[in-house]
């Protein structure tokens, strides 16, 4: 199912227009689809930079426009009779880490106000510049599940902005022939496993109610790639509430109050390379995002920039 058609009909069943996706779902993958509602919306761009994991199976011997099973087939090419599980897992392995990856022209990325796959339907992909297909992703971790041949299984994790179709086609290229994606199950994403998934089936046969019984607290909302920062003292929240610039003292036997690297503390003074953090108070419940910068020896000025409460 389309992702915005999944953020449409969860609209309808709950009543509020604030719900939005953490991250397009492909329309023939399944899997994890994290929705932002409510006041939570106001975190998606925070959300959008966690890791995501999935699990694919690449078809070898033939390429589609698509890069999945939908498309039609443009490409044909001989599998390796002597490609093994080895080779395979030496070709992932040169996979891992930050790289340049060129996004499918079917896509949602947009030029000129159009999603690119408009572009491709229409037979114009000439018209968009190749440099604005061209994006910086990061591959955290890959690994082979299984390899009977003519289907290659893999899980990865990535970072923002990775398309595993392109990298299903690169690896198909890698081993030695071309493939396409035939299965896409995304297992991981903005924090949430399969496991913590509402059924789709459930979700349309239960009620209003039972579905908003279901919605995580805004404030148990985790952001990793953000470090913490825990306020002790209610007049701190207040102050940070009310737009005032607020001053924390963080010395090196209190580090534990922010989630910094030990690295950045230096001749007992606070070195802060972050310029924003999740604030969070002694419950551990998410207040909101603060800006944060270095005053002078241990301590830090931080000044609300999204309140969550």
């Amino acid at each position: 199912m389309v992702s915005s058609k999944v953020t449409h009909a969860v609209r309808k069943k709950i009543g509020t227009r604030q719900v939005g996706h953490v991250g397009t779902l492909d329309p023939l993958a399944e899997g994890v689809l994290a929705l932002a509602i409510g006041r939570a919306t106001r975190l998606q761009d925070y959300l959008l930079e966690n890791k995501k994991s999935y699990q694919c199976d690449i078809f070898l011997g033939e390429a589609r426009d698509t890069m999945d099973q939908e498309g039609i087939v443009v490409k044909e090419a001989p599998v390796p009779t002597d490609l093994d599980s080895i080779k395979i897992k030496k070709v992932l392995a040169g996979f891992l880490g930050k790289q340049s990856q060129i996004a499918p022209l079917y896509s949602a990325i947009k030029y000129k106000g159009k999603p690119l796959y408009e572009y491709a339907r229409k037979g114009q992909s000439h018209l968009v510049p190749k440099e604005r297909l061209s994006r910086e992703i990061n591959i955290k971790s890959i690994e082979l599940i299984d390899f009977c041949s003519p289907k290659i299984t893999f899980e990865a994790t990535v970072g923002k902005g990775t398309y595993i179709r392109t990298l299903a086609q690169d690896i198909a290229v890698k081993v030695g022939t071309v493939g396409y994606v035939s299965r896409l199950k995304r297992t991981q994403d903005a924090g949430a496993s399969l496991a913590e998934c509402l059924d789709w089936q459930w979700f349309e046969d239960a009620s209003k109610e039972e579905v908003c019984s279901k919605i995580l607290d805004i404030t148990d909302i985790s952001i990793p790639s953000l470090p913490k920062l825990k306020l002790h003292h209610p007049k701190d929240v207040t102050s940070l509430f009310q737009g005032k610039e607020v001053e924390i003292l963080i010395s090196k036997n209190s580090q534990s109050e922010l989630e910094i690297p030990t690295s950045s503390i230096k001749m007992g003074c606070l070195e802060v390379t972050c310029q924003q953090v999740r604030v969070i108070d002694t419950e551990n419940r998410t207040l909101g995002i603060a800006e944060i910068r270095n005053k002078q020896n241990d301590t830090l000025l931080i000044k609300l920039k999204r309140g969550l409460i």
